[in-house]
């Protein structure tokens, strides 16, 4: 009879692939086995993709040797594997999760020594602390961005119609000066909460040791007591990359070894070659084709996606060609980005600005290839309760302060148009904001309602909204004009 603990991993592993469930006879010893090594083993979307791939990879390696036979079954989509097979496998798939990095070279010395904690260095924790333990939520004046230039209106569930007086920054002559009107147009809002929990990121405290070597040009082992703040890896394989270890900061950034890519645009040497290579509306793939090489390239290199959520296309030039009325303001993207939203309690994270904030890929459109990742994070956290805003009115009034602050004051030669934009009812989400405090800069994570943007009138080709976002913490709200601004990300390079 199967365990309740085998049971219940098994309908995990369903969740995440159901075409498993087919080959349950042959999953449960592999499962036995891998409970052996890992008891506390847990699978994940990013297990399961790695575990088909294996899957498929041994069967057809098998298939090609002539005494394999058995294991060959042309007409079925994921292949019956005999329990001969099972085992074949189960060696590979315990080495999956028990694995640990590569870390002997020349000699065969470690150079890192463990640390003091039994944890790893970015794995996933949340620390309880007393209410109000981050000190003030108020950001400091470097800790405010500057907006888009905006200014309110309020229709439907939020009130009357009206403006907000703009905070004149810097007068601005010549050309055309855009303001924003934001217009709710959904139910009344309600609030009920008293406090919110807000997180701040803890950056790793415990940072392995190094076995300091001694080289021509400085003993290194002069310098006792050192540990890794950051280091870098590079791939000098073909199409390689450069991984970029933060070990104090708690992040890890990947980018394309240049030197080891064949780009044939990057050797041209006139007009007609960079015409030839350089990449056309025809070269943009589907949203399916990124999202597949996104997830391929993350299971490849074991990122873990127990925490984050389905990916979202950034697919800002495609509303941008939309709104254009002219060629030159039409975009052919270079790249794609799709992010993995952090999830928190079950909710997805935004930045300030309103798109999702999490795990990010770039895939390259004229390469075919992923070509860069960021924002892989460590995901260790202290949680506090704030007290929460309660007064739906200070909502509104939180998106005109906000968005009014910086419009620019018109010259006698401006042109002044204003662009409409109009929010539905919002939803539940968590907002990370940045703060300084002293010398560092923190992170912390405020619960937040997300106003999705339904439409956007009289905007220039360029502009781009998906969200409002509005941080529940009752400091950041009401009465406060230090609140932190949203960053507006960077305008798409136009096409030719």
């Amino acid at each position: 009879m199967t365990s309740p603990r085998i049971r219940s991993l098994l309908a995990d592993l369903y969740a995440v692939d159901p075409e498993l469930e087919h080959h349950e006879a042959e999953l449960i010893p592999l499962i036995e086995a891998l409970l052996a090594k890992r008891p506390d083993m847990k699978p994940t979307r990013q297990f399961a993709v790695k575990l088909r791939k294996l899957l498929m990879e041994r069967i057809a390696e098998l298939s090609t040797e002539p005494d394999k036979a058995e294991y060959r079954v042309p007409h079925s989509s994921f292949p019956f594997f005999s329990m001969k097979f099972t085992y074949t496998l189960m060696g590979v798939l315990v080495g999956l999760l028990v694995a640990v990095p590569a870390t002997y070279y020349f000699s065969g010395t470690q150079p890192f020594t463990p640390t003091t904690s039994d944890k790893a260095l970015f794995s996933y924790a949340v620390e309880e602390t007393a209410p109000s333990a981050f000190g003030s939520l108020a950001p400091l004046p470097q800790d405010r961005a500057m907006p888009e230039s905006a200014a309110i209106g309020r229709g439907g569930g939020g009130g009357g119609v009206g403006g907000g007086g703009m905070g004149m920054i810097a007068p601005y002559d010549g050309g055309t000066v855009y303001t924003y009107t934001f217009t709710y147009e959904g139910d009344s809002l309600t609030l009920e909460d008293e406090s919110v929990p807000v997180l701040k990121r803890v950056r790793p405290t415990d940072t392995p040791s190094i076995a300091l070597p001694s080289l021509d040009l400085i003993d290194l082992r002069s310098f006792p007591g050192s540990t890794v703040s950051n280091f870098s890896l590079t791939q000098k394989s073909a199409n390689g990359y450069s991984i970029g270890v933060n070990i104090q900061d708690g992040m890890i950034y990947i980018n394309r070894n240049w030197e080891t890519w064949d780009d044939p645009l990057a050797r041209c040497e006139d007009a007609d070659c960079i015409e030839r290579y350089a990449t056309k509306m025809s070269d943009v793939p589907s949203d399916d084709v990124v999202i597949a090489a996104a997830d391929a390239f993350l299971a490849k290199h074991g990122i873990d996606l127990t925490h984050y959520g389905e990916p979202v296309i950034d697919d800002t030039w495609r509303r941008q060609n939309e709104r254009a009325t002219l060629p030159e303001e039409r975009v052919i993207p270079g790249s794609i980005q799709v992010t993995y939203p952090l999830e928190i309690d079950g909710m997805p994270v935004y930045e300030q600005y309103g798109v999702p904030m999490g795990i990010t890929v770039t895939y390259d459109v004229r390469l075919k290839a992923v070509s860069d990742l960021w924002n892989l994070i460590s995901l260790n956290f202290e949680r506090s309760t704030y007290p929460a805003v309660s007064d739906p009115e200070a909502i509104l009034e939180y998106i005109d302060r906000e968005s009014s602050r910086f419009a620019m004051e018109p010259g006698p030669n401006t042109t002044m148009e204003e662009v409409t934009i109009r929010l539905a009812a919002p939803e539940r989400g968590y907002v990370r904001i940045y703060q300084t405090k002293g010398n560092s800069q923190e992170e912390v994570y405020v619960p937040a309602l997300i106003f999705p943007v339904t439409a956007i009138e009289n905007a220039p080709s360029y502009y781009d909204r998906k969200n409002v976002v509005v941080p529940l913490a009752k400091e950041l709200v009401e009465g406060s004009s230090d609140a932190p601004m949203p960053v507006e990300p960077l305008i798409l390079e136009q096409a030719e």
